[in-house]
């Protein structure tokens, strides 16, 4: 392996954090609400993250470019699935 077993172990972190901890909080959460409140709380993530680039300053942000018209449309698609 090129880079040795450090990135091998940051893979396998990442993997735990991202897959491993969302999907067992997201079984808390159904067991604490409902499966329905639970994949609409999930569902809500994308456009309230959108919401969140609108209003917080832009010096907080990782990417501060605004949310294109794309993005905002998309957002709007979903919370109207609901």
């Amino acid at each position: 392996l090129a880079g040795g077993g450090g990135i091998l172990g940051c893979l396998l972190l990442k993997g735990l954090a991202d897959n491993v901890l969302s999907d067992t909080l997201w079984a808390k959460a159904v067991l604490l609400t409902s499966p329905a409140v639970a994949t609409v709380g999930l569902s809500l993530t994308v456009p309230i993250a959108i919401a969140s680039e609108l209003v917080l300053p832009r010096g907080w942000l990782v990417d501060p470019s605004p949310p294109t018209p794309l993005r905002l449309a998309g957002a709007l698609l979903v919370v109207a699935g609901f």
